[in-house]
């Protein structure tokens, strides 16, 4: 079993990020309160993406993946997200919304869809999207 790290935040709030590449490789901000995203009180729904890289063309996955958390950042219901990468190639990334409609909205997109075929034919070897309804959050 591969362990997760995490790596860097963005500096744009809610979580940490775990996309490859050159820039991942310097000393993280470990701050517990950018580990973890700031969600409402349930419901609320979360966007659970497991991947494999396929390790093509990083440079551009890179600038791509910056750009999706900011674009993320400005679509209505966003609420945050948290990311994890494996040693190696595999990532989770975890994006909170406020209504399944927010999740669709984003989706359909037009620069997120290009993201998508980009990374159907380039940059995942394997990827699994799951979509679910938090009813019930707790923590300390």
């Amino acid at each position: 079993m591969a362990s997760l790290k995490a790596v860097r935040p963005w500096g744009l709030g809610g979580g940490w990020i775990g996309w490859s590449g050159s820039w991942h490789n310097r000393e993280p901000v470990r701050r517990e309160s950018d580990m973890i995203a700031k969600t409402p009180e349930p419901p609320y729904w979360a966007v659970i993406f497991s991947a494999v890289q396929s390790g093509k063309d990083m440079a551009a996955y890179e600038g791509k993946a910056m750009r999706m958390v900011e674009l993320a950042h400005q679509q209505p219901g966003f609420l945050g997200y948290e990311t994890a990468q494996a040693e190696g190639s595999g990532e989770i990334t975890i994006c909170y919304w406020e209504t399944e409609a927010n999740i669709r909205a984003w989706k359909q997109n037009t620069e997120h869809l290009e993201a998508q075929r980009m990374g159907r034919e380039v940059w995942y070897s394997s990827y699994h999207i799951r979509i679910v309804k938090v009813e019930r959050a707790y923590g300390f």
